[in-house]
């Protein structure tokens, strides 16, 4: 699997958006979890106790991995508490969108070759969303060096007026939490692939940004899913560039 988009497979470099970033030294996965695994085995019991579903209890322990890798949970009781909360969401409020990530991933990878079209197809409410943001405004690829997944977004090249017309502020957060879904699900995937642990690092490209206007319910949006998604992907987020 070489590259993943939120809507679109298609980039040759990614030089103009990570120049000057260096990657960090990495300890091997595999290590990790040797040194987690009692930890890694307890969540996953506590996960699976809610829901034998492997959409909403990922069977990767790379998924635990990294709840027990977060540094700010103060202690395991706080580790546990955050997963129990995030797989309830992922079996109530999150259910649709982390079914749909789970069955496109599988249906884009039955090939030897990665297929990203029943990915876009599968995003919440793609049909309105998907001709807004194609590969021209946001893409993710990989890092040659480190593996991590470039996660960029061409803020300026979004019609973000046009796009907020067509979809309300909720529609914009599930679209944006299927992607975070998806690449995370990607990156715990190559953790294990490349023995190292993946991370999504954020590149924002600012050219054409408008300092005043453009759309408040898309930047809301942005934020919210952010927010939410930082609670639910712990040990995920790498650096902003």
């Amino acid at each position: 699997m070489k590259l993943l988009t939120q809507c679109y497979l298609g980039i040759a470099s990614i030089s103009s958006f990570t120049a000057g970033f260096s990657a960090p030294s990495a300890s091997s996965v595999q290590a990790l979890l040797s040194a987690n695994q009692e930890k890694i085995a307890s969540l996953k019991t506590i996960a699976q106790s809610i829901s034998s579903d492997a959409a909403v209890s990922p069977t990767n322990d790379v998924f635990y991995l990294r709840y027990a890798l977060e540094t700010s949970y103060e202690n395991d009781d706080e580790c546990t508490e955050a997963l129990k909360s995030n797989i309830q969401w992922r079996l109530t409020d999150g259910k649709d969108i982390v079914t749909s990530a789970h069955q496109a991933m599988q249906a884009a990878s039955s090939d030897s070759k990665w297929d990203n079209q029943p990915v876009q197809q599968a995003a919440p409410h793609a049909d309105r969303i998907n001709k807004y943001l194609t590969s021209v405004q946001c893409i993710t690829t990989s890092h040659p060096t480190s593996n991590d997944l470039i996660y960029c977004v061409r803020a300026g090249k979004i019609d973000d007026k046009a796009l907020m017309s067509s979809v309300t502020v909720d529609e914009m957060i599930d679209f944006f939490l299927y992607v975070k879904e998806v690449n995370a699900a990607v990156a715990d995937m190559r953790s294990l692939e490349t023995d190292s642990l993946i991370k999504v690092v954020t590149c924002n490209d600012l050219l054409g940004v408008k300092l005043v206007g453009g759309s408040k319910d898309f930047r809301s949006a942005l934020s919210l899913s952010s927010k939410k998604a930082t609670q639910l992907f712990p040990s995920l987020s790498g650096r902003t560039l």
